[in-house]
């Protein structure tokens, strides 16, 4: 009986050591970041000669989180060792330190406790073999949607301008951004710097130009005896696309319509119907008279009707991604039933500049969507809109496809009214179906009470001949441009909300420049909030930190 205990006991001890961690039970729920509050060796210390360091948390670790979160500066040919006991990691170096170096360790903010959340900021060791610490330190933000978790690479060069393959030379020293974007590295030597931030997808401290997310930097950076600190270092992460777009299929809908779908959004605005070529096996021509888009990433085309039960080939070329990359040249077949078109032509949406049905009083746009082509002429005698008196009133028409149309009322004020009439019983489709029904919608105008505004000053406008001035909404897409001419400037119509406001240098092509530096930014410190009605003065730039 005792012998069984014993084996119990023993499977017991085996199975809760190999037990997965879980988070305690009970009380309420812990939303507060894990704490490094001891290391070892102490920051800054000498003559350090074990082959290991500690962090100690204030709470318990998810050991998994770590593997990709530790950065050492040089870096270690092979993998380090972690080892824990409770709340305290050992980082075990694999091979012997170097004599009269400093090293830079470095835990990211992907660390989390037992409950997901994650380090606050990043927490940095540094120590020297030697007598002597590099003290050296470079701080800066990163602006982007998700400013959390971003690589900063730092590359020693030996000369300003020097060119860099982010693609394949990983950098000599890494900190990681903190959960607002800052980050801040010290221990670094005096020497030029080249500095770029990277969403590092990978996680091989690479830039793989397809994958990740990159920041730019200005200019290079030099840290010296006379100059150990360097602050203000920005990034704004773009994505650089070079890979070209697949056609992923073509599909026959009816013997007016057949759907081209692609890998990824394609830009509109370069598409023709002479990028698309139909004909049949007797190399019989088919006429195209329209396209538009309604599906994700799926272009619609409308051709004159087919021939059931026969094969057709399509010819695909000069269509572009939004990063401006052209399909390569595509043929593919298709095959056509005896299918037709029944649908009637209807509105699919309307869309105002400001909401549903209200314009900006000040650029007054709503756009109608349909659901299949509708030819200009059509529409023009279909459609009517009438001011309050019941008088006709005109309008401009633009489109960017065959099924939109675009309206602009130049002549509106501030709270006009408009009412916008289609007659669809005037609206046949190419296969000559159409709806006996009329359809009113009720438009307006918004007012400048709706808006707020933003006003300030240069100083040392007359530095720098062109100046761009952006205001980006926090939390939404919504942004304001304006090209900047006298030292005082004003905004006006800017949405209520919260914005950062940007003061930059003409942009430069990253293509051109060949990834090496982005135009000169900067960002103003505080967080701009805009109200309705309200104007906020005093929101001032000096350009002199724009080009130091």
């Amino acid at each position: 009986m005792m012998k069984h205990l014993l084996s119990l006991l023993f499977l017991i001890l085996i199975f809760s050591g190999c037990a997965n961690q879980l988070p305690p039970g009970g009380g309420p729920i812990d939303k507060e970041p894990p704490v490094v509050f001891k290391t070892f060796p102490e920051s800054g210390t000498l003559n350090y000669n074990k082959n290991y360091v500690e962090f100690e948390f204030n709470e318990y670790i998810n050991k998994r989180s770590v593997l990709n979160s530790i950065f050492i500066s040089p870096y270690f040919k092979e993998d380090i060792e972690i080892k824990w006991s409770g709340k305290r990691m050992r980082i075990i170096f694999p091979e012997k330190l170097k004599e009269n170096k400093t090293y830079v360790v470095t835990l990211g903010t992907d660390i989390t406790d037992l409950r997901g959340n994650k380090l606050a900021e990043t927490t940095t060791l540094r120590f020297s073999t030697g007598e002597k610490i590099d003290d050296g330190v470079i701080e800066g933000k990163i602006f982007d949607e998700k400013p959390d978790g971003i690589m900063i690479f730092f590359y020693l060069i030996d000369s300003l301008n020097q060119k860099v393959k982010y693609d394949s030379v990983k950098p000599d020293f890494v900190c990681q951004s903190s959960k607002d974007g800052s980050f801040s590295i010290s221990g670094l030597p005096n020497g030029i710097f080249r500095i770029i931030a990277v969403q590092d997808q990978m996680k091989n401290f690479l830039f793989d130009i397809n994958e990740d997310k990159i920041g730019l930097p200005v200019k290079d950076y030099i840290l010296s005896d006379t100059l150990k600190k360097i602050s203000n270092v920005f990034f704004e992460l773009i994505k650089i696309d070079t890979i070209k777009p697949l056609v992923n299929s073509v599909k026959f809908e009816d013997l007016n319509h057949i759907k081209v779908n692609f890998n990824e959004p394609v830009d509109l605005s370069s598409i023709s119907l002479d990028n698309f070529l139909i004909t049949d096996t007797l190399t019989n021509r088919f006429n195209l008279i329209g396209f538009f888009s309604v599906e994700k990433n799926t272009i619609t085309l409308v051709s004159e009707t087919l021939n059931p039960d026969r094969n057709y080939l399509i010819e695909i070329s000069g269509v572009r991604d939004l990063a401006g990359n052209e399909v390569d040249k595509t043929t593919l077949d298709f095959y056509s039933e005896e299918i037709r078109d029944t649908t009637t032509i209807n509105l699919r949406n309307l869309e105002c500049n400001f909401s549903t049905n209200v314009m900006e009083y000040f650029n007054p746009v709503c756009t109608l969507y349909f659901n299949d082509l509708v030819r200009m002429d059509d529409f023009i005698n279909a459609s009517s809109i009438l001011d309050t008196l019941g008088s006709k009133f005109e309008f401009q028409i633009s489109r960017t496809d065959s099924s939109n149309f675009i309206l602009k009322f130049p002549q509106l004020k501030q709270n006009d009214k408009l009412l916008l009439r289609i007659n669809f019983g005037l609206l046949k489709d190419l296969a000559g179906n159409l709806i006996d029904t009329i359809v009113t919608k009720n438009l307006e105008t918004n007012s400048e009470s709706d808006y707020g505004s933003i006003s300030g000053v240069i100083k040392n406008r007359n530095m720098i001949n062109n100046l761009n001035l952006e205001v980006k909404n926090v939390n939404k897409k919504k942004s304001y441009k304006v090209n900047l001419e006298g030292e005082k400037y004003q905004i006006k119509n800017i949405l209520p909300g919260s914005y950062l406001l940007k003061l930059s240098m003409p942009e430069i092509d990253t293509h051109k420049n060949k990834l090496e530096f982005s135009s000169p930014f900067i960002y103003y410190q505080d967080t701009i909030k805009v109200k309705s009605r309200w104007p906020t003065t005093d929101v001032n730039f000096d350009v002199l930190n724009l080009i130091r």
